[in-house]
């Protein structure tokens, strides 16, 4: 009965702080603010401006196939992830992407749940990004790297 409790009380206040996140034409709403923009000028593409127009984030979204992730699920091993870069703050950062390709709403709830946007002002959170920078690094470039240079030593 405590561990029925326990839960219902962990699983309550999770609802009570999650923020709900929208994407219409572009605009992203997080509980009905409007917070920034997300434009898509090619397949790969995402750019993300604040609500005057300035740029904030560029990423794109990659993809490559390793042997050591194939699963039950994943047959050919893909590996989708996206690498972005930041406006004004050195560094680059990855991150997976659920799914087979990402969309509007999972690059906008990648960037809100990371705390990488302020959702009051839709303003970069420096020190915020910063740490995800490095937190994230390259990792996936990394090995897409090195799997690129085994198949051409293969190849040879």
């Amino acid at each position: 009965m405590k561990n029925l409790l326990l839960i219902t009380l962990i699983l309550i206040s999770g609802l009570g702080f999650s923020q709900k996140v929208k994407v219409k034409k572009g605009l992203v709403t997080v509980d009905g603010i409007e917070v920034f923009k997300i434009v898509k000028p090619s397949v790969h593409e995402y750019i993300i401006y604040n609500l005057n127009g300035d740029e904030l984030v560029f990423m794109n979204w990659q993809k490559y196939s390793d042997e050591k992730k194939i699963t039950d699920f994943n047959k050919e091993g893909n590996v989708v992830f996206l690498t972005i870069t930041f406006n004004e703050i050195e560094g680059q950062a990855e991150a997976l992407v659920e799914g087979y390709t990402p969309t509007n709403k999972s690059v906008a709830k990648l960037l809100i749940k990371n705390g990488l946007i302020n959702t009051q002002k839709g303003e970069l959170i420096t020190d915020k990004v910063k740490s995800f920078i490095k937190r994230r690094g390259t990792k996936h470039s990394d090995r897409m790297k090195v799997l690129q240079e085994i198949e051409i030593n293969r190849s040879r």
